[in-house]
């Protein structure tokens, strides 16, 4: 079943329930106006709201807007908006499913569909901070939500998704748009089918999702999943490790605290700073800009650039790989690190390096040019591979 569906059944649940007996009834003002060929009936209550309390709101059409309320009680403002003429709109007003109630701790505002077409609905909610628990579902509409302390799940089955100056965790969905979050200070977790994910910065970890878009993030104090099926990948810093996949773009990331693991089947990636990095392109460059521990990166076709600033006790075996590319390493003059080189086809290209011992160590064997050799008296492996390019291991300023 689809989520337009899911959240149709669920409406219907909602406004079908709403009757004496099926909980409390908050009072609210009605106004119905006509113009412009409009008819227009705003839908205004408050509900008094008990700690801890609990809010679902779903709407089968319309936009949801959530803002944080004063004091511990829950407002609304519902606006439904027909097209035609009297008495005919009127008529359809009167049909068109609307419930507001409270049952125990549960507040619930639910929007269902008008009859015909051309209809219009919008939903605005303050929250009070005692509700601790949020739930909005749309079928048709996009969902903002700004400054509500409660934990927030909100899903969009056609629409956009935002949200900003949140207090708890945030989980948001959309099947078709995009997903634009700004500071939320619990974990996060994103997914849309086809648009783009930005964050601006999360108090936890993070794990964005998309079927056809890019993701971007320019902070967050947790560890980062960010996996895109069609887009490039944007990291400005993280807390901890950062797991970047795409089908198909650039890798971008800034400073990470902890490990990364990267892997694009067409892009080049860049990373600025981490304490471990595994990598991998089908085509594109590796740039590691500084690496405090082990590398692994590989591309089938560019070069590979990595400053690594490891030392004694955060390096480990390493092994950076390319089809065809040119290779630069630069290393800090007295890491301990034994250094394997295999450059084949090295006609007309060549290896060199800062360190007399690697260079005094480099011979032809079998059509190749290797490099075998410990510097500082040997440790973990550093290993060199490429094809018809040139090879270049330098001292770290």
């Amino acid at each position: 079943m689809s989520r337009a569906r899911i959240y149709a059944a669920a409406i219907a649940l909602a406004c079908g329930c709403a009757g004496a007996g099926a909980g409390l009834a908050p009072a609210q003002q009605t106004n119905t106006r006509l113009g412009g060929g409009v008819e227009t009936r705003e839908i205004r209550g408050e509900v008094p709201v008990p700690a801890p309390a609990r809010l679902r709101v779903v709407t089968e059409v319309g936009n949801v807007t959530l803002s944080r309320a004063a004091g511990t009680t829950l407002s609304y403002d519902i606006t439904l908006r027909l097209r035609g003429s009297a008495p005919a709109t009127r008529t359809a007003l009167d049909a068109w499913p609307v419930s507001v109630r409270r049952t125990g701790s549960l507040i619930e505002v639910a929007v269902g569909a008008p009859t015909g077409a051309g209809g219009e609905a919008r939903l605005e909610v303050a929250v009070p901070d005692d509700v601790g628990r949020i739930t909005v579902h749309s079928a048709v509409g996009n969902i903002a939500a700004r400054g509500v302390r409660g934990a927030l799940l909100a899903e969009s089955a056609a629409g956009n998704v935002s949200a900003d100056d949140l207090a708890g965790p945030l989980r948001v969905g959309t099947a078709v748009g995009n997903v634009v979050l700004g500071r939320i200070a619990g974990p996060v977790r994103a997914s849309t089918a086809g648009g783009n994910i930005t964050l601006v910065s999360a108090g936890g970890g993070a794990t964005l999702e998309s079927q056809g878009g890019n993701l971007r993030v320019q902070s967050a104090a947790g560890p980062l999943r960010l996996i895109t099926a069609a887009g490039s990948i944007q990291v400005g810093q993280a807390e901890g490790d950062v797991v970047a996949e795409t089908a198909g773009g650039n890798i971008d990331l800034g400073d990470v605290a902890g490990r990364v693991r990267s892997q694009t089947s067409g892009g080049n990636i860049a990373i600025a700073r981490a304490r471990g990095v595994q990598c991998q392109s089908g085509s594109g460059s590796l740039r590691l800009r500084e690496v405090a521990g082990p590398v692994r990166a590989a591309t089938a076709a560019g070069s590979i650039f990595a400053r690594i600033t490891a030392s004694r006790s955060t390096f480990g075996d390493s092994v950076l790989r390319t089809g065809i590319g040119d290779i630069t390493v630069l290393l800090p003059p007295r890491l301990p690190v034994t250094v394997d080189v295999d450059l084949t086809g090295a006609f007309g290209h060549r290896f060199s390096s800062d360190f007399a011992a690697l260079e005094r160590a480099a011979h032809a064997q079998g059509g190749a040019l290797v490099v075998s050799a410990p510097l500082n008296g040997g440790g973990p492996l550093l290993r060199l591979v490429s094809a018809n390019s040139n090879i270049s291991i330098r001292k770290e300023p």
